[in-house]
């Protein structure tokens, strides 16, 4: 008994000094801390405006992060060859990302900009809105280098930093801007705000890396395509099996189940974004040790360990207090998502470790799973498409598709682990 005892203790002491729990730790606390003001941001808004309004603000910030798959994908590239590269490179592959993003970004804010007017007509929203999507992804193209590079070289703590920073401009712009009568269009002005001087702060912590005109050597660009075309199309995935559906019931549902179903999807995204850290933390760490030729097999299940924990926690939650969890964040007029929010919080969870395990395979540079991923990302779509005709069934459809998802994850894990004979 004592030995067991004594082991425990060992267990303990050896798993708060794992770089991945104290790592985790950092942004767990520190990106849950901006989840925390995101909410706080969701609960005073979606009261102020109400169902409506609050739906046609969920929208464009939905289509926000759908577009930004543009990026995201950049994000997590750059990730990859940053916690991989040489100290002496930095400095060049920094500069190389920056002129790549400096002119996608522009390209794409011109895009959306001239489909400004479609989008409106398409989510039943002013075209004074959409018109600023177009320039506010252009900040968050190059605001994802740059925090992309502080995540890469294990930054963690400025990480969280830009992202409070952020929330908190975000808020106070837009919560002025509401009060002062501007609506929907007065806090998408704040995610503009927001966003450019977050882009200043993740600047100002990446001064030390001195870009001269003698770092423009950074050689691995085929390299870089290669690799992102996958991961392109992983982003475009993830972002869709989120996404997706609030647009939808946007599109086919009239503006107050609309917005019952955004504030269902903000309390459900909680277990996702809680959990999300960790992948964030594992896939720089397994990226490294498997370009220093070390092992990595216990930072994935330790990962694995955590996700669970974190989505248990957050889906018990809603399971035994559903109408409490809405109405402290929304308010009675929502009360309406109790009865789905735990189907929901199901979804999330399961996606959750589909994610996980998809960012573990990423980090190898492993692409071949990005097709299942794809694949059941269009399932859930067309699923939508075919069954819409209560908010159950959406949900329905969504579980469906990410269980789907995991299984098949699951398999091919299993499957690779074989050929491998195991992980490294």
């Amino acid at each position: 008994m004592k030995n067991k005892i004594l082991s425990s203790k060992n267990f303990a002491k050896n798993l708060i000094k794992h770089p991945l729990f104290s790592g985790s730790l950092v942004m767990i606390l520190g990106s849950n801390f901006t989840n925390f003001l995101a909410y706080i941001y969701h609960l005073v808004v979606g009261r102020i405006l109400g169902p409506s309004a609050y739906g046609e603000l969920t929208s464009v910030i939905t289509l926000l992060a759908m577009f930004s798959v543009t990026f995201s994908f950049l994000g997590m590239v750059i990730v990859k060859f940053v916690s991989s590269g040489e100290k002496e490179q930095l400095g060049s592959i920094l500069s190389w990302f920056k002129r790549i993003s400096l002119i996608f970004g522009s390209l794409i804010c011109v895009i959306l900009i001239f489909l400004s007017l479609p989008l409106a007509n398409f989510l039943h929203i002013g075209g004074n809105i959409t018109i600023l999507i177009g320039p506010i992804l252009f900040i968050f193209f190059l605001g994802f280098v740059y925090k992309s590079f502080l995540q890469g070289v294990l930054r963690f703590g400025r990480v969280v930093m830009v992202g409070n920073f952020e929330f908190v401009i975000r808020f106070g712009i837009g919560l002025l801007l509401i009060f002062l009568g501007f609506s929907v269009f007065g806090a998408v002005v704040g995610i503009l705000g927001g966003s450019i001087l977050s882009l200043l702060l993740s600047i100002y912590f990446l001064r030390d890396l001195k870009i001269t005109k003698n770092n423009y050597k950074f050689g691995a660009g085929l390299k870089v395509v290669k690799y992102s075309i996958p991961v392109l199309l992983a982003s475009l995935a993830s972002n869709s099996f989120f996404s997706s559906d609030v647009l939808l019931v946007k599109h086919y549902f009239n503006p107050h189940e609309a917005g019952i179903y955004a504030s269902l999807s903000t309390l459900g995204k909680i277990i996702f974004y809680g959990a999300a850290p960790v992948s964030a933390v594992m896939f720089p760490m397994i990226s490294r040790r498997q370009a220093e030729g070390k092992g990595f097999k216990k930072i994935f299940y330790l990962s694995l360990l955590l996700t669970i924990l974190i989505s248990l926690g957050v889906l018990f939650v809603y399971l035994i207090f559903p109408e409490i969890a809405v109405s402290v964040l929304f308010g009675s007029k929502y009360l309406e998502a109790a009865q789905y929010i735990f189907w929901y919080g199901l979804f999330m969870a399961v996606y959750a470790l589909a994610s996980l395990i998809i960012s573990f395979h990423l980090s190898l540079g492993n692409t071949k799973i990005v097709f299942v991923f794809l694949f059941f990302a269009l399932f859930q779509v067309l699923g939508i498409l075919i069954y819409h005709g209560s908010t159950f069934a959406v949900i329905k459809v969504s579980i469906v598709s990410v269980t789907l998802l995991l299984v098949s994850l699951l398999l091919f894990f299993r499957n690779e682990k074989n050929k491998a004979g195991s992980l490294s």
